[in-house]
C-alpha cells in the first residue's frame, strides 16, 4: 500500500456513519499513529481531510445502552499535529 491509498482509506472511514463508530475510532488511532512515526508527506495529504476531522471535534453517538462513544480527545490531538507540521518535521528530524 502506497501514502495515497492509505490516505484514501482513512478518508473513506472517517466518511462512515456514526453507527460504525469503531470504524471511526480506529482510523483517527491508525492516523494519529502514523502522523506521529510516519512520513512526513502524510501530514500534507491527511490536511485535506482537516475539514472532516474538525467536524468530528463533536463527534457523539449513544449506543443502545446509552453510553457514549465519542472520542474528540483523540481528534483534538490530530488536529494539533496537523496544524503544528513545522513544530513536527523539527523533532522528526532531530529524532534522526
Amino acid at each position: 500500500m502506497d501514502l495515497q491509498e492509505i490516505v484514501e482509506h482513512c478518508a473513506k472511514r472517517l466518511r462512515s456513519r456514526r453507527e460504525k463508530w469503531l470504524r471511526i475510532l480506529k482510523t483517527l488511532f491508525l492516523i494519529e499513529h502514523i502522523l506521529k512515526t510516519g512520513n512526513i508527506r502524510f501530514i500534507d495529504s491527511i490536511k485535506g481531510e482537516e475539514y472532516r476531522l474538525k467536524s468530528l471535534q463533536t463527534f457523539s453517538y449513544i449506543d443502545e445502552n446509552r453510553a457514549d462513544k465519542g472520542e474528540s480527545s483523540k481528534i483534538y490531538n490530530i488536529i494539533i499535529i496537523i496544524i503544528n507540521i513545522n513544530y513536527i518535521i523539527i523533532i522528526k528530524i532531530i529524532l534522526l
